[in-house]
Parts: structure tokens; sequence; C-alpha cells
């Protein structure tokens, strides 16, 4: 700043160059000013020296009367505010934005399998030079690259200069997002040559990726600049905010193209899931477990996939089975079913994933587990099994019953003598009559009924009205599993008009015909539901297990006889039908069927042959399939305790879900409670309990429902709201007439739902603004193809307050100095 600039109170910094001119803001007009304002401030300032006393010669009068003038003069100048104004044209520079992508699915390793396009990748990065082979180390660290560490050598890559040539003639914006924008940091043009521009370190972490929103942002955050282009850094897998589609029309609209580059290898998914568990939730120990999944593998055609099955407890974790499946092109998911026989009584987890876990070439292993929380109990099964005379199938269940030490059997033939002891498990107490009352047959869990009539069933006890009512109630109030086995003689046919009628899973025909033995065996067929249901899974291999049931050459033996039924009620799931023989209405007959009825379950066997599947191999298929049907059929009674049920909407929920919880709670003498409300208590995976009130349900007796809503966390991915949880209902100082259920929470990731680059979004939204979509491969081309945009000069302007320059008050005191001393001179004062 020199002398003169001091004096007049004026900054130039920023103006150099700048044209001068100096204004009023209240000026009057000049004429005003010449004739009216100066001859009169002057003739004023003569006049009040003309009278005043001890006045000097006239000369030295004039000369007071011009500087009292000029000073009166100078404060009316000060008063019409001076200003000083500068003014420069100054060509304005274009723009770049550069957006990079911080979200979680940056953080995934991809698989560059092909040999050309690993050098390639590792020349833009700056991992190898030169045109030969890439060395195993540099090979070894481009492999452990993720999507933004690429993005970071890319940036940093001093031989491949992207900033740095950008800059040379636009001015570059750094952002970095996820799910918000951030902006980072500026290089500017100016007085940036011969210096590395130097960004910073982006890391990979975001819950969510918002490309729509991070360009409309950054458009947003430079309006009204001349934006050359927005280039962005990003894998395209957009999972929140607006359509980044939506977003480049918008850009497009305002003539602004869009560079994008995808970090890593645009290419198939290579990934093996998970999904569609179905398992018991309650077993008894010492029992097999099947558990059926299904499997789905891309990119993994024909190559082996190994399953392990862990069993996961408070003592630890061990794998308990493991096995291996191959998935074709053609058929890319299949059905998997595992079987293991748990050992010791107590609460676990299951945990099915594949090993190793991820899968070599996998972006990810999220979705390579299940778990599914599993109640292991010490109890045997108690059967009630009750036929009208010794069939085949009679004598074999009950003979293979009487040996399995996991149940505990009474059998009760009402063909028999008086006299004849009713078989059973040993130490049980031989049945003298059908236990009809409420009481003893709420005792059981499961009870198959034979070919036996209805007016057999009544007993001392309880008449045939009576005991048929607590049978259904048995079923639908209790729990409990009743299956029945047609017969020649009496079941279903004359099951039609008693209270059992609306548990079997079949619809009679009007006027039943009977149907007379085939000449030729036939054999079931399944329906769709049947090959994945446990019941009739009797091989582990789908295909096998079909080929098993429905070969006439290398299956099981046939059939020759089936009970005529119209069709399958509706919400009855039908697992066999007959082959051949079809209703003239309703299509093929069912042969095994299955239904829920209230809390418990029913099935249906329309065959008195199942012994035939002992041929050759005696048990193993024939009381395979009884047991597997005893252990479904017995589910609703394992779920509870006696008194108490308890019941989730499903067994896994999302950090944020409501939790249903609905509960039967039954009184003492097994009547629906009346209680105006129960207590449930869920134990968190930290040992937290909490309680939570269930109310009645309108219009069904005993049953209670209530939600569990979580305290939300400050971080919504907190470890304490993840993991599993434990809900129980029943007495505080009884734990053993407690019902429990479980449930797993985990946390939401909605970036690895698909975590591929999305090459075709990134590239609609390049062509659509007239840019292009670039591979690291051919990053080094990017800057060759952003423009400079030139919007004319732009006209800056500064006005400087020349009223408060130190001129002003200079010139002031000079004045009103001169004009005191002169005076004092004079002896005018």
């Amino acid at each position: 700043m020199n002398w003169i600039d001091w004096l007049l109170g004026i900054d130039r910094g920023g103006m150099e160059g700048a044209e001068a001119a100096l204004s009023l803001k209240h000026a009057p007009a000049l004429w005003v000013a010449l004739l009216v304002i100066v001859p009169a401030v002057t003739g004023l300032a003569v006049w009040l020296y003309r009278r005043e006393a001890g006045a000097p010669a006239p000369r030295a009068r004039l000369v007071l009367a011009l500087l009292r003038a000029a000073l009166l003069l100078w404060i009316a100048l000060l008063l019409c505010e001076p200003v000083l104004y500068l003014e420069r044209a100054r060509q304005r520079r274009s723009v770049v934005a550069v957006l990079v992508d911080q979200s979680q699915s940056m953080g995934i390793r991809d698989r560059i399998a092909d040999a050309g396009e690993r050098l390639q990748v590792a020349r833009a990065v700056g991992l190898h030079e030169g045109p030969g082979p890439l060395p195993p180390k540099a090979g070894a660290e481009l492999d452990a690259c993720s999507r933004i560490d690429l993005v970071n050598r890319v940036l940093a890559n001093r031989d491949l200069r992207l900033l740095d040539t950008l800059r040379e003639r636009n001015e570059v914006r750094l952002y970095a997002f996820d799910a918000r924008l951030v902006p980072l940091q500026t290089l500017e043009t100016e007085g940036a040559r011969g210096t590395a521009a130097a960004p910073p370190r982006f890391e990979a972490g975001g819950p969510l990726t918002a490309v729509g929103d991070a360009v409309k942002l950054a458009l947003n955050d430079l309006r009204g600049q001349s934006l050359a282009a927005v280039v962005l850094f990003s894998d395209g897998r957009s999972n929140a905010g607006e359509d980044p589609r939506q977003v480049a029309r918008m850009a497009r609209d305002r003539h602004i193209p869009l560079f994008t580059v995808a970090p890593g290898i645009p290419q198939p998914l290579r990934d093996v899931e998970l999904s569609r568990l179905e398992a018991p939730e309650v077993v008894l120990a010492r029992d097999f477990v099947t558990l059926q999944f299904r499997l789905r593998a891309v990119g993994f055609d024909d190559q082996p996939v190994a399953i392990d099955l862990v069993e996961r407890d408070r003592d630890g974790e061990r794998v308990v089975h493991s096995q291996t499946v191959t998935v074709d092109a053609k058929t890319p998911e299949v059905p998997v079913t595992m079987r293991y026989k748990p050992q010791k009584p107590g609460e676990l987890e299951l945990v099915l994933q594949t090993n190793p876990l991820p899968l070599p070439g996998e972006l990810t292993g999220e979705n390579n587990r299940l778990v599914h929380p599993l109640k292991v109990v010490d109890q045997k099964l108690k059967i009630l099994f009750v036929d009208g005379y010794p069939r085949w199938d009679y004598r074999y269940l009950k003979t293979a019953l009487v040996r399995d030490d996991t149940v505990e059997v009474q059998a009760y033939l009402v063909s028999s003598d008086p006299d004849f002891p009713q078989e059973g498990t040993k130490g049980l107490p031989p049945l003298l009559a059908f236990p009809g009352e409420r009481k003893a047959l709420f005792e059981y869990d499961v009870i198959l009924l034979g070919d036996v009539r209805p007016d057999d069933l009544a007993s001392p006890a309880a008449g045939r009205d009576e005991t048929l009512k607590n049978l259904a109630d048995f079923v639908t109030e209790l729990g409990g599993g009743l299956g029945f086995q047609a017969g020649t003689r009496a079941n279903p046919v004359l099951y039609r008009d008693t209270p059992l009628a609306p548990l079997l899973p079949v619809e009679l025909e009007d006027d039943p015909r009977e149907i007379a033995p085939a000449a030729e065996g036939f054999r079931p067929r399944l329906t769709p539901e049947g090959r994945d249901h446990p019941i009739l899974r009797l091989e582990a291999d789908p295909a096998a297990n079909a080929r098993l049931i429905e070969d006439p050459q290398a299956g099981l033996p046939g059939f020759f006889w089936f009970s005529l039924v119209r069709r399958a009620k509706p919400g009855a799931t039908v697992l066999a039908v007959h082959p051949t023989y079809e209703h003239e209405r309703y299509g093929r007959i069912p042969l095994v069927a299955v239904q829920p009825c209230g809390r418990g379950r029913t099935m249906f066997v329309g065959l008195d042959e199942m012994f035939r599947w002992r041929y050759v191999v005696g048990d193993l298929y024939f009381y395979r399939f009884w047991r597997q049907a005893i252990a479904w059929l017995r589910q609703g009674r394992l779920l509870g305790s006696k008194r108490f049920h308890l019941e989730l909407d499903r067994p896994r929920y999302t950090i944020g879900d409501r939790v249903r919880i609905g509960a039967r709670v039954f009184d003492p003498y097994f009547r629906p409670s009346e209680e105006p409300s129960q207590e449930a208590h869920v134990e968190t995976p930290r040992g937290a309990r909490e309680t939570v009130r269930l109310a009645p349900v309108p219009g069904k007796p005993g049953h209670y429902e209530g939600v569990f809503a979580p305290s939300e966390p400050r971080d919504p991915a907190d470890p304490a709201r993840t993991g599993l949880h434990r809900v129980w209902i029943g007495p505080e100082d009884e734990e053993r007439d407690r019902a429990y259920a479980q449930f797993v929470c985990i946390a939401p990731n909605r970036e690895f739902d698909d975590p591929t680059i999305d090459a075709r979004t990134l590239d609609f939204m390049a062509t659509t603004t007239e840019g292009r979509f670039f591979t690291l491969q051919t990053v080094a081309e990017l800057p060759k193809l952003v423009r400079t945009v030139r919007s004319g000069a732009a006209v800056e302007a500064r006005e400087d307050d020349l009223g408060n320059a130190p001129l002003a008050f200079l010139l002031f005191a000079v004045l009103i100095t001169v004009e005191w001393i002169w005076r004092k001179a004079l002896r005018m004062i």
C-alpha cells in the first residue's frame, strides 16, 4: 500500500490494476453546488467576518473568510458521503467437482481374474510399471486392495497425475459422500502449477449410498459457478435418496457432463447364499433334527460348495455335520437337507455356513450363514396308538415304537380280548380302555388313530361324543398331534359327522365308494410341497428321495389299496397323490396330507399298507416315515409347556422391527384362561430382562398378544440389540412349567444386498449427460475429455468510504488549526 492509498483509506488487496472513480452518495446537482451552495457558504463566511468587532485589515478578513468557507465546504462534502469505487474485469475459472463414494460397499475386494485386466489395473493404481508381467508381490498387493483403496491409489498416482491435469485448466473441488455429501478440499489453479495435488485419504464405512443425492447436492453447492464437469468415483449401487438416473437428467438439462469411474472390474456376481431355513424350534435330545434350506450359487458352476453345521452353546461351538453340494448353471438354486442328532438338553444355536467363509472370489460372506435357535429338551415323547384290529401296519409300527428308547408309547387294540394285556413301553401300565377323559388325553403328545370306529373310543369315564370332543380340544387347544391312517372298515368314512371331521385334512365323499385292491401296485407321486416336506424326506438327496418313492424299478414296493376321498381341504398341504386315479372334478386323489388345526397339527395317510416299505430293508424307511411324521405332529406340543404356549411371527428380525408375541394360556383345569392380561419376559443377549404385557385377543378365549419394541440405541448397530433373544411366559418360581421361544435380531445392511458394481447405472449417468463411463483401465483418458468452461469476464467491484479516510480528518484539522492560529496572531481571540 502506497502513501496515497493510505491517505484515501484504500485497500487494494485482490484488486490490483483496478480502475478508481470518485463519487458522492448524496451529491446535489452540479449547478446547485456551483451557483447556490458554494456562493452561499462563501458569502456567509465573509458576512460573519465583516460583522466581527476589531476586525483586521480587509485583506486579512478576506483570507480568514476563505479559510472558514473552505472548512464549511469540506464538512458539506463529507456529509455527501464521498466514496471511491474500484472496478476490475477478471476471467472466471471453471470448476470440476470430484465425488468419491465412501460407503461400506467400497470396502469390498473385487476378484480380478483376467491377467490382462489385472495388469492394466495395477498400472493405473501405481503398482506396476512397464510392459512386463505383473510380479507376484504386486499381484498380492492388488488382491488386498478394496475398491476405496484403488480410488486412493489412482488419485495419488504421480505417474497418472489425474488431479494435477484436471487443475491445470480448472479449479478442482473434492467431496466425499455416503448417505451425506461432505466438502473436503479445493485445489486451486493459480499458483499451484509445479506442485503436486495432495488429496485426502478416503475411508469406506458409510451405512448407505446416496449417489443421486450426492450429485444433486454438489450441483446445488456450485450453482452460479462455471461447472465444467462432475467426476464420480463410485460402484453405482445407490440404496438411498433420489434415483441417480433422474439426477443425471437434471444435470443434462443444465449442460453439465458426468464422468463416472467404476473402482474395480464390472463383472458378474460370484456369490453363494443360504436362505429359507426350515427347522423345528424344539426337539428331543438324541432325536434326529431335519434342517431344510435353499442354496443359491452364482458364478460357481459345477463347483462343490462345502457347508458346515455348527452347534453353538455356552460351552463353545463345534462342527457336528458337513455336507458338499454341487450346483450347475441350469439350476443355480437347490434344496439341501441336513440331519443331525443333538445329544444334550439346553438352548443352543445351529449355524449353517459355507467352508471357508466367505468362499474364494466372493465379494462378501454376509449371506453365507444361517442361524437358527433350537431348544433341546430331555423328555420322552408320549404316544397313544389306537387301532381296531391287528393290521400289519399296526403290528410293525407298534413294535418299532416300543423299541424306540426316545418315546413312551401305549397301544390300544380294540378287537383284543378283555384279558389281553395291551402293549406299550416297558414300565408303563397297560390300558384297560381308551383314555377318553380330558385329563388323561392331555398327557400325550401325539395320538395315532388307525382303522377304528368312533363308537369304539367310548370309555366308562367318557362317552363317545365327549371323547371325540376331548380329542378335538387336544389338537386345537393344547397343540397335540393327531394322525389318521385309513382302513377298509372305519377310517375316515365313519368320522364324517363327528367332532373330528374338521380335523381331517381331506374332504370326504357324500356317498363313499369302496375301492377294490388294484391288480398291480402303484407308487405315490410326490407333490412339489411333498418333495421338501420332512415327513416324506426318506433320503437327504431330493432326486434320490423322489426315485425311492416313485420309481417302479429302483424304488420301494408299491401299494394296492387307497382311501377314496374328494380333495384336500383349503389350508391343507398335500404331500403325495395317486399317480393315475383322478377325481372327476378335483384331480388326483390325495394320499398323504397335513394341516394345522388351532394350536396343533393333523395328518391323513390314505394307505393301509405302509408295511410294504419294509421289504428287504426292514424298518429303515417304514419307521423313518412314521417317526418323521410323529416328530412333525408333536411340534405344536413341544413349543411350550402344557398350560402355556408361545409363538412369534418369525424367528429372525432386523433392528427396528416390532416383535409380535402371541400366547395361549390355560388355567390349572386346562380351560382357556380368563385373566385380564398376561406377562411375557424377553431376555436380551446381554442378560437384561424386559417385561411385555399381553392383552386378550377379542373372540379368542385364552389367546393373548403383545408387541416387544426395544428402545432405540444411539448407534443403530449397537451389539446390545443384536443376537439371540429368549422369550418366556409362565410362573416365576417354576421354570419347568414355562413356555419358551427364541428369536435372533440382526443389524440391517443394505450395502451388501447386491454389492456388485452397477456399471449400467454409471454408464447411463455418463451417456445421458454427454460424459463418459470409465473403468480403472481407461481412467487415464479422463482429464483429456473434461473441457474448460469460459463464461466471459466477471466484473469485480468494491467501494471505499472516504469519509472515514485519514485525509478527511487531516484536512479538517489543518483548516481549523490554520484559522485558529491566524486569528490568534491577529488578536481576534
